[in-house]
């Protein structure tokens, strides 16, 4: 579970904790309706990645030191990291597609390029979830919550 350099992970972690404590600190008082303040929410995280980032430190120095293949672990990193990457990659192409093909069309292909690179293959799923999830969307912020969605080349329809 932890490997050799994860104090490094652990190291920030507590940086950055602190510093958002620190932030969120001066957002304000908190008053009688809002218990927490403005800064409550932030210091919770803040809080949560400090403690996240003292486990990483103190797992880091408990975890035997192990001899490494370096060929091996660059190979399974790589395979590990490649859906990462292919997920990154599909929604670049959504970002700069979005104004142009707007988004009833643009949503339903990022949600099938997604679908797609966690392994799913059926063409019945790949369509009925892309297009109810598109839709659902859409009437939740297009007509509920009247929030404008980049329609694109679909603009005269609406």
């Amino acid at each position: 579970m932890f490997k050799r350099n994860d104090w490094v992970v652990g190291l920030f972690s507590v940086l950055l904790g602190a510093f958002i404590i620190f932030l969120s600190s001066a957002w304000g008082k908190p008053t009688s309706f809002d218990t927490a303040g403005p800064g409550g929410v932030p210091s919770f995280l803040a809080w949560g990645i400090l403690i996240i980032g003292i486990i990483h430190i103190v797992g880091a120095f408990f975890t035997p030191k192990v001899p490494v293949d370096k060929q091996a672990v660059w190979a399974k990193e790589y395979k590990e990291a490649k859906p990462i990457l292919q997920i990154t990659l599909v929604c670049a192409m959504y970002i700069l597609l979005i104004k142009i093909l707007g988004y009833l069309i643009a949503t339903p292909l990022l949600i099938i390029g997604i679908m797609w690179v966690v392994q799913v293959r059926s063409i019945k799923d790949l369509l009925v979830t892309s297009l109810s999830t598109t839709l659902i969307l859409f009437l939740v912020f297009q007509i509920g919550l009247k929030v404008k969605l980049p329609m694109g080349i679909l603009k005269i329809f609406f």
